[in-house]
């Protein structure tokens, strides 16, 4: 095992987010100290308001910290995200974090496979027929190759959510974000989605998915809890 590898992917350490509101200052985050492991399934368990996607913002670097610091040790070195300029840290999450969100964000007016390859445009990633197959490939992966060439609006919620997984892979990236991922579908959809975020954590990923829902706790190989900001719990699966 090298140096990097001993050390966890991620890093939090001392991390504080403040916003400006008219009442004053909001303290969103209060000194949170966190790492994830390789290959984990991490939970980020917490009421609407606790601070949870504030936090997975700080994960991916899509907000700026008030202090503190968010370390992230991958590919033989450490990077510490709030160090990067705004293009460095476009493409470094481009090529090393997929992200997905509960409203899936995907474009309205491309087809699947479309979308699934727009991440590694932006990332400077794009081979036009390599990237092609590879987005045939996820689809195929999430169970949805017959409908490539279709636009989101035809397809359900639960397949438009399937896509936004396969999105997120389009770059092979070793670290997963989720944003409440399951919150708008049904309970038999939801299951499906989880199934497949198992399948890529036995692949060798590492998937952080931030929820409301605790029933969902077993599912991950390890949780934390957050409550006005501070985390107050930390369990693994037993």
């Amino acid at each position: 095992m090298t140096p990097s590898q001993a050390l966890p992917l991620i890093e939090l350490r001392d991390v504080v987010k403040d916003y400006q509101s008219e009442a004053g200052i909001f303290p969103a985050l209060k000194g949170i100290n966190m790492h994830v492991e390789r290959g984990e399934f991490l939970g980020v368990v917490g009421k609407s308001g606790a601070g949870k996607s504030t936090l997975l913002n700080m994960f991916t670097g899509v907000d700026q910290l008030t202090s503190g610091e968010v370390i992230v040790h991958t590919n033989g070195e450490s990077i510490s995200l709030h160090e990067l300029s705004e293009n460095e840290l476009a493409l470094w999450r481009g090529r090393t974090m997929g992200v997905i969100y509960q409203s899936f964000q995907l474009l309205p007016m491309l087809s699947l496979v479309q979308n699934i390859m727009m991440p590694m445009d932006m990332s400077g990633l794009y081979h036009p027929r390599k990237s092609r197959e590879y987005a045939l490939e996820l689809l195929d992966m999430v169970e949805l190759i017959e409908h490539a060439h279709k636009l989101p609006s035809h397809i359900s919620g639960g397949q438009q959510q399937r896509v936004a997984i396969a999105r997120a892979l389009a770059n092979d990236p070793p670290i997963i974000v989720a944003d409440e991922p399951t919150g708008s579908l049904d309970s038999v959809t939801a299951d499906n989605i989880f199934q497949v975020f198992e399948r890529l954590v036995q692949s060798g990923r590492t998937i952080v998915m931030v929820t409301h829902d605790k029933e969902l706790i077993p599912r991950f190989s390890r949780h934390v809890e957050i409550i006005d900001g501070k985390l107050v719990n930390e369990g693994k699966r037993k």
